[in-house]
């Protein structure tokens, strides 16, 4: 994933990101820009803000959670109780975790179960700069899905979707698509759209139609982008390119045609964004999570979500 500067690009990043909304009807450059910013709604102090009723998707299907933190004397742990209702499936699954220190914001192996069954939520993490949301991953089956939440009293309504089922589900009709939401509680977009402006690298005089993938961190202002040619993406398999940033599908490197530009790396501020995948359930909800790595090699995990707009 490649960094551009917006102050040195700005009239490109006008015209392809503001521009190509407006063309493609979606957000007009107010909506980009009337955001509340992230810490207007508190930042993260302590486990106790996990407490709340969410509204959000489970791999897309409506669902709602609730967690409730409790003291844990004379210690100063807290144990934490779940109630997770998928909606769709009219199931509800709940567990508790013990023992969990004052200032745990990513709680890690949950399991929850309804008596016959269970799940296991590998992560939730609670932004840290606005504790109104929270993203997760669950595991089944050997495979990993995406969940993301907003407390209820300020989520949206749930956006019905249809499923995802090739690469056009990153895309609108009109070839373009535009999802609001929030990287560890910072406002952020993210856009896919047509494009033709990746040339061939074996032969510099030629280029094909991509699909370009842009997010941005409204509040820090910063942008990164990806692009891959639109006839990979049209023979690859939906499970391999659903979580295209982290697992782009793989060419053969004797095919002088095949070609993409890997998207792992964040390399300006050293994140990785290992896993940020479309919900397979409903196309309009994305979701995941980034890493950081201080300049003492110590990495944490923050949150990322956004819902189709």
């Amino acid at each position: 994933m490649k960094e551009f500067d917006r102050r040195l690009s700005r009239r490109a990043a006008l015209r392809s990101a503001a521009g190509a909304a407006l063309a493609a009807g979606g957000l007009g450059a107010g909506a980009l820009t009337a955001a509340t910013p992230a810490a207007a709604a508190g930042g993260f102090q302590s486990v106790r803000q996990f407490q709340g009723t969410w509204r959000g998707a489970q791999d897309g299907r409506n669902a709602t959670f609730t967690i409730r933190v409790l003291p844990q004397p004379p210690s100063n742990f807290s144990t934490l109780l779940f109630t997770f209702n998928d909606l769709d499936r009219h199931e509800t699954y709940t567990g508790h975790q013990e023992n969990v220190s004052q200032d745990t914001f990513d709680l890690r192996n949950i399991v929850l179960s309804n008596g016959s069954a269970t799940k296991e939520w590998a992560t939730l993490k609670l932004h840290t700069w606005n504790t109104d949301y929270i993203s997760g991953i669950s595991r089944w089956n050997g495979g990993i899905y995406p969940n993301c939440w907003t407390r209820s009293n300020v989520a949206p309504a749930y956006a019905p979707g249809p499923g995802f089922s090739d690469y056009t589900s990153f895309l609108n009709n009109g070839g373009r698509a535009d999802y609001i939401g929030h990287h560890d509680g910072r406002n952020a977009r993210l856009s896919v759209w047509r494009s033709s402006e990746l040339a061939n690298p074996r032969d510099p005089f030629s280029s094909k139609p991509t699909i370009r993938f842009e997010m941005w961190d409204l509040d820090r202002n910063e942008g990164y982008y990806y692009e891959i040619w639109e006839e990979i993406l049209q023979a690859a398999r939906p499970g391999d390119i659903v979580n295209p940033f982290n697992h782009p599908p793989v060419y053969d490197p004797n095919d002088t045609e095949g070609y993409w530009m890997p998207l792992r790396q964040l390399p300006a501020l050293g994140m990785d964004l290992p896993y940020l995948a479309w919900h397979g359930w409903n196309r309009n909800y994305v979701s995941g999570y980034t890493i950081w790595s201080d300049g003492n090699r110590v990495s944490r995990t923050y949150g990322i979500q956004f819902q189709r707009v």
